[in-house]
């Protein structure tokens, strides 16, 4: 999403009960609780409204991007040296 859309975050809403779903949302995917949505369920039940900030995500894989891009560089100047000269 980032690199296609240039998305800076990602938001979700998730029942305050629902802990299994809690945990996946902050301790793995690093979302972070940002309001609660009073009885935002059809059933009355609260929401949690989250939001995971993905502009450390986007830097990283600018980085990535550019070490790539040197390896490779790298990987065709060591290539081409190797290369027995055509001239005579």
């Amino acid at each position: 999403m980032v690199e296609c859309f240039g998305a800076r975050y990602v938001s979700l809403h998730v029942r305050v009960s629902n802990r299994a779903a809690l945990h996946l949302y902050e301790k793995t995917l690093k979302f972070k609780r940002e309001d609660v949505e009073s009885k935002y369920y059809a059933d009355g039940e609260d929401a949690f409204a989250m939001k995971r900030d993905l502009s450390g995500l986007a830097e990283q894989l600018e980085r990535e991007a550019k070490a790539r891009k040197q390896k490779m560089a790298s990987l065709v100047t060591a290539e081409t040296m190797k290369r027995p000269s055509l001239a005579h």
